[in-house]
């Protein structure tokens, strides 16, 4: 064999294995991004149901046994821990539920009375007048009803006045440096003043001395901007617009989870009755500050918090909708254990219609398309 035919040889021989070793590495990243766009996970979602947490047990057991001591003792705790990385920053808000949120207007007059009792007992405690300034607001509402105004009676009008300037009245004995430690006051204060219809101007004001003491409080800001939605008289875009010039003074990370914790309260409440349209249209939402916001709550959050689900839930649901991104969605999903938070998809017949159903038409598609369908999850700190 002459050099010419042993030079052709191996020349083929290297070829071949090239193309050998070229087409084995493509089957094998064909096969691992099969594994990675499979469907299987579908089964795995269950919709989360969580059990009281040591915050709400604490506090119904205090408030059951009348021991109002323990009760101030319990704000005091969870007020500290807000916005303390690594604690439950839910656990201020939880208590506060439990307090003014859980009855109903069966039970409305009989939890008045024990907040009032508490009151006696303790006259200057904190969080049992912004609980019972609440439960007045709530109260007031009970009377009006939630129909247009001129579906109300005058007798119905005269008690939600005037069980809203009850409110008022307990609010304004609240000293300066407890405002600051309970903030939740100012949440109160905006309710009651759109309740009674003060001016727009005086309105505004209200709402630049609330986040001006504290600009971090979400209640302050949830309660702004739910009564600045159209259905409230104001115009589209207005309070997405008003809640990124209250937070400008805050460092971008901080400012960032505020407005996604803000949002997210937003969608609690509203986006799955039609009251709030515009939440999620990109032109009125940041959704990059959004999603950066709710990866550092993520991020800051215990592990065994339920608000860490809510959060997570959150997260899926923005990808879904501004990203499109079906790869980082599912990784969000994983990271919660596959369950997913009810407060953001309201049933599971709503998660079944929009969030299964997407999954499954997105990875259908990788059959046909696979590049199509690679992930831009890398762009979300959290699945790095």
């Amino acid at each position: 064999m002459n050099i010419s035919r042993i030079i052709l040889v191996v020349v083929a021989a290297t070829v071949f294995s090239i193309y050998g070793y070229k087409s084995h590495q493509f089957h094998q990243e064909a096969k691992q991004r099969r594994a990675e766009h499979s469907m299987d996970f579908l089964e795995k979602f269950k919709a989360y149901d969580p059990d009281p947490t040591d915050c709400q047990l604490n506090t119904r057991k205090a408030l059951r046994e009348k021991d109002f001591a323990r009760l101030d003792e319990l704000a005091a705790i969870y007020a500290a821990e807000r916005g303390v990385p690594g604690k439950d920053r839910n656990n201020i808000c939880d208590y506060f539920d439990v307090l003014a949120t859980e009855g109903n207007k069966k039970t409305r007059i009989r939890e008045i009375k024990v907040l009032e009792q508490w009151l006696e007992q303790r006259p200057d405690s904190t969080p049992a007048k912004v609980a019972l300034a609440e439960i007045l607001t709530k109260y007031a509402w009970d009377a009006r009803g939630d129909g247009f105004a001129n579906t109300v009676s005058d007798e119905q009008f005269h008690l939600f006045y005037q069980r809203l300037h009850q409110a008022v009245e307990i609010l304004k004995t609240i000293p300066e440096d407890q405002r600051l430690i309970y903030p939740e006051c100012y949440g109160e204060f905006i309710t009651c003043a759109r309740g009674l219809t003060i001016p727009k101007d005086e309105f505004k004001e209200l709402y630049q001395e609330a986040t001006a003491a504290s600009p971090k409080c979400v209640d302050i800001h949830y309660s702004a901007a739910h009564f600045t939605t159209p259905q409230w008289g104001g115009k589209p875009g207005e309070w997405e617009a008003n809640l990124r010039n209250a937070l400008k003074s805050l460092p971008n990370d901080a400012a960032a989870q505020v407005y996604a914790a803000t949002i997210c309260r937003m969608i609690k409440w509203g986006h799955w009755h039609n009251n709030y349209k515009n939440i999620f249209k990109p032109a009125n939402i940041d959704p990059k500050k959004f999603i950066r916001g709710l990866e550092l709550l993520v991020d800051n959050t215990p592990e065994d918090a339920p608000i860490r689900i809510y959060y997570l839930t959150a997260m899926a649901f923005a990808i879904t909708h501004y990203y499109n991104d079906p790869i980082a969605s599912r990784d969000a999903y994983k990271a919660a254990d596959w369950q997913y938070d009810l407060k953001i998809w309201h049933t599971e017949k709503h998660f079944d219609h929009s969030a299964r159903e997407w999954f499954e038409r997105r990875f259908k598609a990788y059959n046909e398309e696979i590049d199509e369908y690679e992930s831009d999850g890398a762009h979300f700190i959290l699945f790095r």
